[in-house]
């Protein structure tokens, strides 16, 4: 005898959805919120997940509504889930935005609603392990997070069928937090009904057919309410409304679902009472090093739809980082000014957005100052007082070979390729016989595959219709020294087919470090893949058994990926469509990585430019391939030829490289 099957729904309300309107807004109530609530009236116990912006926008248009849900909650017969104040993508916004999102959305969930949520569910699906203490910590019993992604990255340790069960997604430093799945092939298969394109039997039976001697649960749907009776007109391909009333086409879902009495309609919440001695209970990290941040739907559907492609997302979020920088700096920063940093930050500005509201969004960056350079990249006066190298004496050796300029310090010994736009050759620590980093020279792998050059500190953009542009041309560069010997600048124009590029190499005297700027004016106007901050470690000096990255993506604490001899590739395309698949946020724009002995550490200022890093880490025959670079911009389906943001700085870009080892207890 079956102990039959809890079925569940969430539905996802977003009045910021990138292709709404504002003028729609009033549509959406009408066509879409209340038929949501007058199915849970009549009796069906669904989810509603809403930001704290969303109910105050909906509210101004029809408080009635928000009267309806909050009476609804109280009688037991809604179960209202949070998500923070606005939809922002937590891996990529520093941990104090996050908490203060979780804290604003709080507040006005208790204003309207009179409670606040146990359950929240991740924004976008898009997760990482240093979450899991800001939704602990902003009062949070539970979270909702997809299962397909995190699944697929653990095949030979998950069991299926724990997708049907409560779980417990474990963060850092022990926190943990339980866990209900999502599944975006249900919601899918759901959102296909709801549009006329299968029937009923599509969707139940693939259900009924999951029936078994052990209680279960199955999630029906998990995501936009503003697709039904609605089209926002996001893609070109969007499906004509096929029926007049596809609410009503839901309700017959629902109805035809009760008929089976081994289906039973529950409250999200009531799924974490499900035990089972082996499928359920498991404490689960939903990340690894080739997914750190797992996102819902298929692969295509990643994070770097909000890091590096839409319109300009490099420079939307380098301006949030500004902003952010300027309200931190202001003591009289109001609830107000956080509530508008928050709803900036949003996801749906960096997708879909519609013309006029990206118009709107870039008058609103600009009030808060997103554009104002905070940080200067290329500093005239000091630019000026430095004096050009000569003999006398310096912490520096200079050495001009043919194709090469060896600089000497106190600390460290760095090679530069002359014939190849100032690329780093190899940087060694003093008395260190092993370069950290280097240029990995053609033939090096004896596989065919890998017979190329593989550089350091060096520009990669891949232009769509154009052939690949670099900047590894010859160069002749000037060499100056600061005034008071802390550092020493080697800088060139390096041409490329798209335009010159400046660029600045700086070696500290007192700490094996080296800076690398870039300006790079043709860069907003085309769309590709370019990466620069590329940073290859040496093979030669590093134990592939405990290579690592660490780094930031949200939280206070860094992230740590053990490779465990795994291969990982971030930049993998997994469409034509997208130019890479993964990313880390880098939210306090550091990323850490080696092995056991030897670390290197690369910086990249969010406020110069916010770039995600991407990281490879290839087995080749007996020896390894491992880089890290940040991306200055990536393609998808959300990217967008048109006007850009008026950014000032948007064209420089910094980045360090730094041997740290030691320094850093991992």
């Amino acid at each position: 005898m079956s102990a039959g099957i809890k079925v569940y729904a969430v539905f996802h309300l977003n009045m910021s959805f990138s292709s709404i309107e504002e003028s729609d807004r009033p549509i959406v109530v009408e066509n879409c919120y209340w038929p949501l609530l007058n199915l849970i009236e009549s009796g069906y116990p669904l989810g509603v997940e809403a930001t704290g912006l969303t109910l105050e926008y909906i509210h101004a248009i029809d408080p009635a509504w928000t009267a309806k849900l909050a009476e609804l909650v109280r009688a037991g017969k809604c179960e209202f889930i949070g998500s923070g104040y606005v939809q922002l993508i937590g891996p990529l916004v520093p941990h104090q935005v996050n908490a203060k999102n979780q804290e604003l959305g709080n507040a006005v969930y208790l204003e309207y609603l009179g409670s606040r949520p146990n359950m929240a569910l991740v924004n976008e699906q898009a997760y990482s392990p240093s979450l899991i203490k800001t939704y602990v910590e902003a009062g949070y019993g539970a979270i909702m997070m997809d299962w397909a992604n995190p699944h697929r990255h653990h095949k030979d340790q998950w069991s299926s069928a724990w997708r049907y069960y409560p779980q417990r997604a474990r963060g850092l430093d022990g926190y943990e937090i339980p866990l209900v799945w999502l599944d975006s092939i249900p919601f899918q298969r759901f959102q296909r009904y709801a549009h006329d394109e299968i029937d009923v039997e599509n969707v139940i039976n693939p259900i009924l057919n999951m029936l078994s001697e052990d209680e279960m649960a199955f999630p029906l749907y998990a995501n936009d309410a503003e697709i039904f009776d609605y089209r926002p007109g996001r893609f070109a391909t969007e499906p004509e409304q096929a029926v007049q009333n596809e609410w009503a086409r839901i309700a017959d879902l629902l109805a035809a679902i009760e008929l089976h009495s081994e289906l039973h309609f529950v409250h999200p919440s009531d799924v974490l009472a499900i035990q089972h001695p082996k499928n359920a209970g498991h404490s689960l990290r939903l990340e690894t090093p080739d997914d750190p941040i797992p996102v819902k739907k298929q692969p295509k559907y990643n994070v770097l739809r909000w890091a590096a492609t839409g319109r300009d997302d490099i420079a939307v979020n380098t301006a949030c980082w500004r902003a952010l920088e300027k309200l931190q700096s202001n003591d009289n920063a109001s609830e107000a000014d956080w509530r508008e940093l928050c709803r900036l930050w949003g996801s749906d500005f960096r997708t879909h957005i519609t013309e006029k509201r990206w118009a709107a969004f870039d008058r609103d960056l600009n009030a808060v100052g997103g554009f104002d350079a905070n940080t200067v990249v290329f500093d005239e006066a000091e630019a000026g007082a430095r004096r050009p190298h000569d003999h006398r004496p310096s912490p520096f050796e200079v050495e001009h070979q043919k194709r090469n300029l060896i600089i000497k310090t106190p600390t460290a010994t760095l090679n530069l390729r002359l014939l190849r736009g100032l690329a780093v050759e190899g940087l060694w620590p003093r008395g260190d016989d092993q370069s950290v980093v280097r240029t990995i020279p053609h033939c090096y792998f004896d596989d065919i595959n890998w017979g190329a050059d593989f550089y350091t500190g060096h520009l990669v953009a891949q232009i769509s219709g154009r052939p690949q542009v670099t900047d590894l041309e010859p160069v002749t560069p000037d060499i100056f020294v600061a005034p008071d010997g802390t550092y020493i600048d080697v800088e060139a124009q390096v041409p490329t087919a798209l335009g010159a590029v400046f660029k600045r190499v700086r070696l500290f005297a007192d700490t094996p470090r080296v800076e690398v700027r870039y300006r790079i004016d043709w860069l907003s106007a085309e769309q590709g893949s370019i990466h620069l901050g590329n940073v290859t470690l040496n093979p030669a000096g590093f134990d592939q058994r405990t290579l690592f990255y660490s780094t930031h993506n949200g939280g206070e604490e860094y992230e740590h990926h053990a490779l465990d001899g795994n291969d990982i590739d971030h930049m993998h395309s997994p469409s034509f469509m997208n130019s890479a698949r993964a990313c880390v946020g880098m939210t306090e724009g550091q990323i850490i990585f080696g092995d056991q002995n030897r670390q290197v550490l690369v910086e990249s200022p969010r406020q110069i430019a916010a770039m995600p890093g991407l990281v490879t880490c290839k087995t080749i025959g007996d020896q390894f391939f491992f880089r890290v670079a940040l991306s200055a911009g990536e393609t998808d389906d959300t990217s967008k030829n048109g006007p850009r943001l008026a950014l000032e700085g948007r064209t420089d870009f910094m980045f360090a490289m730094e041997a740290v080892t030691g320094r850093y207890p991992f």
